[in-house]
């Protein structure tokens, strides 16, 4: 439940939600940053409920559904700069989130498995037939979201994807993060990354910068 609410509902302090499952009494939510407590308790083929037990006066018992505090928790959500070292960043660019270890993985055919040098991303695809699962690493590095691209970083090359040019952003399955570089796919696995907290970073860029274009960007519902 805490790789859901990866924002605390109440004091929006990012990472700081602990879930505790317990076999025989039913299980707890907290918050480490402003010691909010809510209890969970499952409605059989409805909603999870979670009502607050410990927390701010004026919200102790308050009592609703996991989807509302995903609502509450996403409401006034605004990106929080992080201070990073090793990258170069463009005038104005700031850092928001960064990952280690994480594969960059094109669909085939793409340039990337052809001596692709530059250090944007393929936008486009060569004219093959494309099979579903012809997915390939080309591999593992630092992948990191800023105001201005999704950055990957590894000893051998850098890739930029700039949000300007996303055409798709999305979740795939729980923790793959999805973009769509102009007409070419690309995936990156997050490891015990929060999906949701990154897919929410991304589509909320993504989405201003086509905005800010006068064009439309597809995202998962986040």
């Amino acid at each position: 439940m805490a790789l859901l609410l990866w924002r605390c509902p109440v004091c929006q302090t990012e990472d700081a939600t602990v879930h505790d499952r317990r076999w025989f009494r039913p299980g707890a939510l907290s918050c480490t940053a402003c010691d909010t407590r809510w209890q969970i308790r499952r409605e059989m083929g409805r909603d999870f409920r979670l009502k607050v037990v410990d927390g701010p006066p004026d919200l102790v018992g308050v009592e609703m559904g996991l989807s509302s505090w995903y609502d509450e928790m996403k409401r006034r959500f605004k990106p929080s700069p992080i201070a990073v070292t090793g990258v170069e960043l463009l005038p104005d660019e700031v850092v928001y989130l960064q990952a280690s270890d994480v594969p960059v993985v094109p669909h085939r055919p793409n340039a990337l498995f052809d001596g692709w040098d530059e250090r944007e991303a393929p936008q486009t695809q060569p004219h093959n037939p494309r099979e579903l699962a012809d997915w390939g690493p080309i591999g593992s590095g630092r992948l990191l979201i800023t105001s201005h691209r999704l950055l990957w970083q590894s000893a051998q090359r850098q890739l930029e994807f700039r949000w300007s040019s996303a055409t798709a952003v999305y979740l795939w399955l729980q923790n793959t993060l999805g973009i769509r570089y102009g007409s070419a796919p690309y995936r990156f696995p997050l490891g015990q990354e929060p999906g949701l907290k990154w897919l929410t970073y991304a589509g909320t860029l993504a989405h201003g910068a086509a905005e800010h274009d006068g064009r439309t960007v597809t995202t998962s519902g986040f």
